[in-house]
């Protein structure tokens, strides 16, 4: 996002939310089953590559065009 990003936060027990660095964003996405569903797909690819995943020594937001995933176990 040009100037800007976005959170994405999901939970293992279906809470997904999308956050705005702008202000506001999307709070309680989980409770329609579709984003549920997806974010269940997003948590299962997420758990098979953690481990190869490395620590960041960084919180920072990434640069424009990267992605970062963070995975708090």
């Amino acid at each position: 996002m040009k100037g800007g990003c976005y959170t994405l936060v999901v939970l293992a027990d279906g809470t997904t939310s999308l956050y705005f660095s702008s202000g506001g964003g999307i709070i309680g996405a989980g409770e329609r089953p579709e984003v549920r569903k997806a974010s269940e797909r997003f948590l299962g690819w997420g758990n098979r590559l953690v481990e190869s995943a490395k620590p960041s020594e960084s919180v920072e937001p990434p640069a424009e065009g990267v992605t970062k995933f963070f995975s708090y176990i």
